[in-house]
């Protein structure tokens, strides 16, 4: 059996507009599939509370390599328009995090993506495959970051996704 093959990611993502209209457009999560074109599946499982903690996601995304990959995300912290914390579970687990920082008439985004693949072939190729699957990610974030500016109608400041070794993303590992 292979072991899990861990994935530090961070997105950032600066555009022009204001931390509110930002965060509307990324906590409607059914509605990324309108604006992120690999988004093939974005429904809500369950409401969790008033504030979004617990709330359910099933998210399907069709990604630049030739393969599917799925996952259920569960708000474990939000606090509205800073910060929005996932816990990922299914064919990649672990935790997400969005940050929104107002900047000069703007808002930067980073995305933290501390995840572990959970499908054995992608453990078993990991050891070779990292830097195919590294910008595979990469393509998908940098759709996300064009489909974000495009929703909000308003221009794309920057964009970079970056691999990182673990401890340096942010947060701590998962359990």
């Amino acid at each position: 059996m292979s072991s899990v093959a861990r994935y530090h990611f961070v997105t950032d993502v600066e555009v022009a507009a204001a931390p509110d209209p930002v965060w509307n457009v990324l906590v409607d999560v059914p509605g990324s599939a309108a604006w992120w074109r690999q988004v093939r599946r974005a429904e809500v499982l369950t409401p969790g509370r008033e504030d979004g903690v617990g709330r359910r996601y099933r998210l399907d995304f069709r990604t630049a390599l030739p393969y599917t990959i799925g996952f259920e995300a569960e708000t474990t912290r939000i606090s509205r328009p800073t910060v929005w914390e996932t816990r990922i579970v299914g064919e990649l687990e672990g935790i997400g995090r969005y940050e929104l920082t107002p900047v000069a008439g703007g808002t930067r985004l980073r995305h933290l993506w501390l995840v572990g693949t959970t499908k054995p072939w992608m453990n078993a190729l990991a050891p070779l495959a990292r830097p195919a699957f590294a910008w595979n990610h990469g393509v998908l974030m940098r759709a996300f970051a064009t489909g974000l500016a495009g929703r909000l109608g308003v221009p794309l400041r920057f964009a970079g996704v970056f691999q990182v070794r673990p401890g340096e993303a942010g947060f701590g590992e998962t359990g």
